[in-house]
């Protein structure tokens, strides 16, 4: 129980950081940003050690969404952060569930292994991809202009940060046992 106490603060922290960090090379207006790490720690961690660490998930990502740095009108990005933060959580959810159902283990020694799992990450990041773009227009911080355009480099960035960082962080944890 303890151990697993510290998956979820570890992730959420993993999460909030390279968030901040990621936001900092973001697309005007400031929201999206063309690789999006935390989504592939979200992944990685929700495939290693299951849907017990998707609350630190939710919780790296509200925080992230929540202090937004060139965001005006805090109050509005305090309560549009929680539908972004579904979005991530749901999008880790489903990620690490099609990665156990269709990789065989030791996944990413055999090329076509991996290239399903990119393919998984790719589909699977159209979920937050939508959600968070989605809840900033409701927010009123994305104009209808420039929804879809959001919604493109939300989806791209987390889907090179998913593709990129879950491999190498299940490489890391796992590599020499399977």
């Amino acid at each position: 129980m303890k151990n697993e106490y510290a998956r979820i603060f570890a992730v959420a922290c993993a999460y909030y950081l390279l968030g901040t960090i990621g936001l900092l090379w973001a697309v005007p207006p400031g929201y999206a940003t063309y690789v999006w790490a935390p989504a592939g720690i979200a992944l990685g961690a929700s495939y290693l050690w299951g849907g017990s660490v998707l609350p630190g998930v939710f919780l790296g990502s509200w925080l992230v969404n929540i202090w937004v740095p060139s965001a005006p009108g805090r109050e509005l990005i305090f309560w549009s952060g929680i539908l972004p933060a579904i979005g991530a959580t749901m999008q880790a959810a489903v990620g690490a569930a099609m990665m156990r159902a269709w990789l065989s283990p030791g996944w990413f020694r055999y090329p076509t292994e991996l290239l399903r799992c990119l393919l998984i990450a790719v589909g699977s990041s159209a979920i937050n991809g939508t959600f968070g773009p989605t809840a900033l227009h409701l927010a009123g911080l994305v104009p209808s202009d420039s929804l879809i355009a959001s919604m493109q480099a939300w989806w791209v960035g987390d889907s090179i940060g998913a593709a990129v960082v879950a491999p190498l962080l299940v490489f890391l944890a796992r590599g020499h046992e399977e």
